[in-house]
């Protein structure tokens, strides 16, 4: 085994710990010795959520992780409707990191603050009588 990775065993009643949204190979992880990310905001739901996790990908690579230790150290990152969305899955819906990514994604894209678009700005009109520097507001 490399010097800077812990892995941990499990018996063969208790399984591995880890959210029972996640298969029991998912949750198999070996963690990287003094693992630890940089700074990362929790997801909140407001930023696009393919670049926060495209970030969060990373930063867990730069710690030396793998997709298990993105998956099983992922629900830490999230704030309270995170953790709701996936505490709220039913059980073994995760087999890989990539699937938890893609359903992740798929629920908040919706829900995140998107840049106005061509559309948006067609439906501005100024009222009548109304000065130009409260129109540009």
């Amino acid at each position: 085994m490399h010097e800077n990775l812990r892995h941990i065993e499990y018996d063969a009643v208790h399984g591995p710990p880890g959210l029972r949204q996640f298969s029991s190979h998912l949750c198999q992880v070996v963690w990287p010795r003094n693992f630890k990310l940089e700074k990362l905001k929790k997801y909140d739901g407001k930023e696009n959520p393919e670049n926060w996790i495209t970030l969060y990908e990373i930063l867990v690579r730069s710690a030396a992780g793998d997709e298990h230790v993105m998956a099983n150290y992922f629900s830490v990152l999230l704030d309270q409707a995170g953790h709701q969305w996936l505490l709220g899955l039913p059980e073994d819906s995760f087999d890989s990191w990539e699937e938890l990514r893609e359903a992740f994604i798929d629920n908040f894209i919706a829900t995140c603050e998107q840049p106005g678009n061509k559309y948006d700005l067609e439906r501005i009109r100024d009222r009548k009588n109304e000065p130009l520097h409260d129109y540009i507001r």
